[in-house]
């Protein structure tokens, strides 16, 4: 829940500036700028397909390493 865990402290808001979909449109590879590894992290999405289906969710997760 929402109520989990402590406070949020430190947070920034990172904006994508690159994103590739796979030829096999089963993955999607993000650029953001500055982005370190981080404990908890979340990303917000909102799509709209070429069929015009709209599809919005939230992911949550951890960053342990990043490649280059």
């Amino acid at each position: 829940s929402r109520k989990y865990g402590s406070g949020h402290y430190n947070e920034k808001i990172l904006v994508v500036s690159k994103v590739e979909i796979s030829k096999d449109r089963k993955e999607v590879l993000l650029t953001i700028p500055g982005i370190k590894p981080t404990w908890v992290m979340q990303i917000e999405y909102d799509f709209i397909a070429a069929s015009g289906k709209h599809t919005k969710g939230l992911i949550q997760n951890t960053i342990n390493t990043l490649e280059k």
